[in-house]
């Protein structure tokens, strides 16, 4: 990328670090090489402190001071631009290029580390997955995150390093590119959905839609030419987000044994003791939507807490065991 770069064979990880810094520390190592010392800046933050918040402190360190290496090295690139023949310029254009992707993969890289912080706060003791991110996707995410991306985009992407370098194989290859193609109006009616999605264990669905949904307008809506919910349904199903919906109020969820398992929506949450034989029918999301939604944090709004707050009372009317727990 610059002169004088360390090889990859150079970037030593701090050794007997927390398990997030070898995870993070390896992204380092597969997009490497990079300008500053890794051993040096994360070992000078973990003698200040201690536990997991070190952890994230120091690896904030690392991104931040190779933001800042890579400023002062496209900064001495362009110290070159005035004096260079014609040749020269271009090839230094090139560097300045190079130098502008790689500062971009490190601002998406930074952002990835408190989300796989958080993965791991939610694993809590669960045996950690040893398996490695694999080169293949790693070379996808460099191409995609070295793009100038939306900010919505540079989120979707640091949520999915995150998930697949704490479960490698869970974020496949295709979806990771369907991030890089995703319009703008796609991820703007699919996180209009989410956010009035009820969260199964299984993904999101919105459940026992009402009869006035199509027509509903849309809370603080990012698309002016999408005003209601039936509007943005018809940019999903193009997009192969959702399954139809038909009159009826769309495909059916069927529980074909009982099944006690825990029903979201934005923080609220009830463990429902589903029993055999038991359906619900509501707009569905397809491998690909419902992958998505996982790279997403939902918003609450009224219409979403509607749709939920009528779906537990639907359920409690029906004898169908609901006790509120926290998780």
């Amino acid at each position: 990328m610059a002169e004088n770069l360390p090889e990859k064979s150079q970037q030593t990880a701090p050794t007997g670090k927390s398990n997030i810094t070898a995870r993070v520390l390896s992204w380092v190592q597969k997009a490497g090489p990079f300008l500053i010392s890794l051993s040096d800046v994360a070992s000078d933050q973990f003698a200040k402190h201690k536990g997991k918040v070190a952890a994230q402190e120091a690896l904030a360190q690392v991104f931040l001071e190779e933001h800042k290496a890579a400023l002062r090295v496209k900064e001495e690139i362009l110290k070159r631009l005035p004096d260079a023949a014609e040749t020269g310029r271009a090839e230094i254009r090139m560097r300045l290029g190079e130098v502008d992707k790689h500062l971009r993969t490190v601002e998406i890289l930074a952002k990835a580390v408190p989300e796989i912080a958080r993965l791991e706060e939610i694993a809590g003791s669960a045996e950690a997955d040893t398996r490695e991110l694999s080169d293949h996707w790693m070379d996808h995410f460099i191409h995609l995150s070295s793009s100038k991306n939306e900010p919505w985009r540079k989120d979707l992407l640091a949520r999915a390093l995150a998930i697949e370098t704490s479960k490698p194989g869970t974020i496949r290859a295709k979806d990771l590119w369907s991030i890089g193609t995703l319009s703008e109006q796609e991820f703007h009616a699919l996180a209009h959905m989410l956010d009035v999605s009820t969260y199964f264990v299984d993904g999101p669905m919105v459940p026992n839609l009402p009869g006035n949904f199509m027509n509903t307008p849309i809370e603080k809506c990012q698309l002016h030419d999408c005003p209601h919910y039936g509007n943005i349904c018809v940019v999903l199903l193009e997009a192969n987000l959702i399954h139809p919906v038909t009159d009826v109020g769309g495909p059916i969820k069927n529980f074909d044994e009982f099944e006690k398992s825990v029903v979201q929506y934005c923080g609220r949450s009830y463990e429902v003791e589903f029993p055999a034989g038991f359906s619900v029918r509501g707009l569905h999301f397809t491998a690909l939507g419902g992958t998505l939604a996982r790279l997403y944090i939902p918003t609450p709004n009224e219409v979403g807490t509607g749709i939920f707050e009528a779906f537990i009372s639907t359920l409690k009317a029906k004898g169908i065991s609901v006790v509120p727990v926290q998780l």
